[in-house]
């Protein structure tokens, strides 16, 4: 091999090993928010039961909750969800939502919208006891209460 081809292969080399991409539990560990193990209990679908204390009643589209990781999504009964979470099940916070404006007309067939995002937006810990997801307020007070979703 001539010197030309060595000093292109390892030009060719260095170039090569300085566009490497890092891996990607260090990119996340830089620039995003962790996962605790813990809040990886709160995986699957979950369906609304009870919020702020009242049973849903038979007739309501009940809101769902999808949790993968740090991602969530869900429907409130009629507008479909979206954002991430944090912290660990002692220590949780929802992070910033986005929704989708579809017209919800007030006749009985969904929650009250504002009513189920302003909890979302209350939660600072959750349970997880026999298929049932609690999301808890600062007064450790429940505010929502889920089942785990049986397809």
């Amino acid at each position: 091999m001539g010197n030309k081809t060595r000093a292109f292969m390892f030009i060719a080399a260095l170039t090569f090993t300085a566009c490497a991409v890092p891996a990607v539990s260090s990119v996340a560990q830089k620039n995003g928010p962790s996962l605790d193990a813990s809040i990886t209990q709160m995986n699957g679908s979950w369906l609304l039961t009870e919020l702020n204390g009242k049973a849903l009643s038979a007739n309501i589209a009940p809101p769902s909750l999808g949790i993968s990781g740090i991602n969530l999504h869900g429907s409130s009964g009629c507008n479909n969800y979206f954002g991430t979470l944090s912290g660990t099940m002692a220590s949780l916070s929802f992070g910033q939502m986005g929704a989708t404006e579809m017209a919800c007309f007030g006749d009985g067939r969904f929650v009250n919208e504002n009513e189920y995002f302003n909890m979302l937006a209350n939660v600072k810990s959750a349970e997880i006891s026999d298929f049932t997801l609690s999301l808890i307020d600062a007064h450790h007070t429940k505010i929502a209460v889920f089942a785990l979703a049986t397809d």
